[in-house]
């Protein structure tokens, strides 16, 4: 619970699958994240978006678009993936409020749409906490395209994911003390790759791992 792995929206996947059962309707599993969606996130006007109900009704590796389009990705995981809990609870609503709202804000009078820093003209406008909400946006969008082209044999993916991390960790202040500490263990260990999960700010980290390195890099981050 509050811990960035998508508790509360699994949940309610199981819960409306357990309501479609009893009362004899057949649901995709696109329509259960959907129908889960609309109770959690839509009927409370909450911040969150559908990713987490996508992941919990399909299963898999996955990239989500905004429209709904999903599409499977496929790899053979080269290791193994260690979720570390930080054992720190998160403010999971104030972080994706912050995150989304302000982050509209900046985009809707920056002309509308996210461009490379160098490309708008406004840029010497921005304080130094939106250029780095900006950059960090930017950046954020390029590395998970060239991931996901690159995802089914390209080494450097789990490298991808940290400079990923890096990005929410300066641009958006998702990490904590605590899950760097983590993180230094894990990639000290061996780990090929680490990130913060959920909304940040708490909860958990995810260390991509070499199968042979697994057991250090669990006993280093214990």
């Amino acid at each position: 619970v509050q811990a960035g792995l998508s508790s509360s929206s699994a949940l309610v996947v199981a819960w409306m699958q357990a309501l479609a059962r009893v009362a004899d309707q057949e649901l995709t599993p696109l329509e259960l994240a959907r129908w889960a969606n609309r109770v959690e996130v839509a009927h409370f006007g909450a911040p969150g978006g559908h990713m987490d109900h996508v992941a919990s009704a399909l299963g898999g590796t996955l990239r989500i678009h905004s429209d709904w389009n999903v599409e499977r990705l496929d790899r053979s995981v080269d290791g193994v993936w260690v979720v570390v809990d930080s054992g720190k609870s998160k403010d999971t609503s104030g972080h994706l409020t912050r995150c989304k709202s302000d982050r509209l804000a900046l985009v809707t009078k920056h002309g509308g749409q996210w461009c490379a820093p160098e490309e708008l003209s406004t840029w010497d406008e921005l304080t130094d906490e939106e250029q780095n909400m900006w950059r960090a946006t930017w950046e954020n969008q390029r590395l998970e395209a060239i991931a996901a082209k690159n995802w089914s044999d390209h080494p450097d993916v789990p490298k991808w994911m940290t400079e990923h991390h890096a990005q929410l960790r300066d641009g958006l202040g998702l990490s904590t003390p605590q899950l760097e500490r983590l993180g230094e263990a894990a990639m000290s260990a061996g780990a090929m790759g680490w990130k913060v999960v959920g909304s940040g700010g708490g909860g958990c980290g995810l260390a991509w791992v070499p199968d042979r390195h697994a057991p250090q890099v669990h006993e280093a981050v214990r």
